[in-house]
């Protein structure tokens, strides 16, 4: 019956880079990691790590190999993964896995509630909700905020910052490497995001 019918063009979902990154990791440096730590946290999971929203919400201190500066994101009774692929080891640079083990807490006899979690909170996961739920909406909404500030003016600031990493990688990479680094199960998914160089090529 839909013979006939012609479909409008979805458009271009290339991702179009607006953010000098060098510049954003340097301000968020030096006006996060002190007086907001947690949204500095929420940052380096986001832009160095690829993390997606829910996976920095529920992703646990266990899951960082400090010595192999690889995090390994796994299905856990709280988080429930995209999809398969979205369990993998994410090599992340030294630097980085340097920066959260000096904003890890030290370690007591008693651990607080939820401890295990790389961002604090006092609100506990909700795997069951049938909503899009988050431990630290709080923490995400400071660093949405301060993304704004920044001139990041997508609906989705944090998600972003994990756009413009999948960029970084296509450009320097390929798009095989950003694919795999961000563990889409498709490599056309990356493909349409990314395919189109974000450098100039002499």
């Amino acid at each position: 019956p839909f013979a006939e019918v012609e479909l409008e063009e979805s458009g271009s979902m290339k991702y179009v880079s607006k953010m000098n990154a060098p510049a954003l990791i340097a301000a968020a440096r030096n006006e996060l990691k002190a007086s907001d730590p947690e949204a500095y946290k929420a940052f380096l999971l986001g832009l160095f790590a690829g993390m997606r929203k829910a996976e920095i919400d529920l992703c646990e201190w266990r899951m960082i190999d400090f010595a192999a500066s690889v995090i390994r994101l796994e299905q856990t009774e709280w988080l429930h993964l995209k999809t398969s692929d979205s369990e993998a080891e994410i090599t992340v640079d030294p630097e980085v896995i340097g920066e959260l083990r000096a904003l890890m807490p030290a370690p007591t006899d008693r651990p607080t509630p939820w401890s295990q979690f790389i961002l604090t909170s006092q609100r506990p996961p909700r795997p069951e909700s049938p909503r899009p739920y988050y431990r630290c909406e709080d923490t995400f909404d400071r660093l949405s905020a301060w993304l704004r500030s920044r001139g990041i003016t997508a609906n989705k600031p944090l998600h972003e910052l994990r756009k413009e990493l999948g960029a970084l990688i296509a450009t320097q990479h390929g798009i095989y490497a950003a694919s795999r680094f961000l563990r889409h199960s498709d490599i056309g998914t990356t493909a349409r995001h990314y395919a189109d160089q974000k450098a100039r090529v002499s």
